[in-house]
């Protein structure tokens, strides 16, 4: 499997991992302060299934040297219903065109978190 995190890795030093996560954090917990992307099957979900795994990713707090090897705070996995979902955080520029340059900066950075269930990703 392809190691989706790398993406991110480029944005992360020692010196901004920490705010780099506490924003993370705060975007996953209110899914404030960036936009939500879903995949055609989480769209797909009735609606009281979708709030039960919108509130299993903002309650998540499972990260590990595997799953946040760079202490972001931006990739996890949960499971609601024995379907298990990821959920991943990037960093655009406002604009969305390109990548963030720092993502410990929230006035050049819009957060995208992407969720995804485990049946699409490992396609």
């Amino acid at each position: 499997m392809a190691d989706i995190r790398r993406i991110s890795v480029p944005f992360v030093t020692k010196e901004n991992a920490k705010q780099i996560a506490e924003l993370n954090v705060q975007f996953r917990q209110t899914f404030k302060g960036g936009k939500i992307v879903c995949s055609e099957s989480v769209k797909a979900l009735p609606t009281t299934e979708r709030i039960k795994l919108f509130s299993a990713i903002k309650a998540f707090s499972k990260f590990n040297e595997e799953n946040d090897p760079y202490q972001e705070r931006n990739f996890g996995s949960v499971t609601l219903n024995g379907e298990r979902y990821f959920f991943m955080i990037d960093y655009f520029t406002l604009d969305l065109k390109s990548y963030s340059k720092n993502a410990a900066d929230p006035s050049i950075t819009k957060r995208i978190m992407t969720i995804v269930a485990d049946k699409e990703f490992h396609r």
